[in-house]
Parts: structure tokens; sequence; C-alpha cells
């Protein structure tokens, strides 16, 4: 049987790609700091009319919704002040 010569360098080369993405793979970002959207007009986009209150996101969840007083503690958070100001959900225009 003949081996070609460039087909044990391309093993080779797959090898280390197949390798490479396995570790790029694995590796974890770094947790992304949570969000608190702090002191917020809350628009439910249901009939309940519009409350105060916060709204704390980790990563890409949603953790808390609810009054201020309640909220659960969060050191690491970045903070927005939301006095004033109206806090919706997303909306998508599927037209």
């Amino acid at each position: 049987m003949l081996i070609r010569p460039g087909l044990p360098a391309g093993a080779a080369a797959l090898a280390l790609i197949v390798l490479a993405s396995l570790a790029c793979s694995t590796q974890r970002s770094p947790a992304s700091p949570a969000l608190l959207i702090r002191d917020v007009t809350i628009l439910s986009m249901d009939d309940e009319t519009p409350r105060r209150g916060s709204v704390l996101v980790r990563g890409n969840r949603i953790e808390y919704v609810g009054p201020t007083p309640t909220l659960p503690p969060a050191p690491d958070a970045h903070i927005v002040e939301g006095s004033g100001r109206f806090l919706i959900p997303g909306l998508i225009d599927m037209h």
C-alpha cells in the first residue's frame, strides 16, 4: 500500500485544528457583572398600571422585578439610576 507524502502532514494539521478548537470551546468567559436598574417606572405591557421598582439582571437572565425595598443584595452590580425613566420589554415588529 502506498501512502501519499502529504497525507501524514495533512492529518497532523487536522488534528491540531481539532485540538485547538476543543481548547477554545472549553474555556469559560468571565461572568458578566450584574445590572441593576433602580427606582424605574416599569411598564409590563398588560392591563396593570405602571409601577415603580427595580430590575436585576445577571448574564442573560432577569433575576428580580419588584419593589426596591425587597431587592436581593447585588454588591457586584452595575447600577443605573432609573428615577424619572421608564422600562419596557423589548418590542419586535414582526411585519
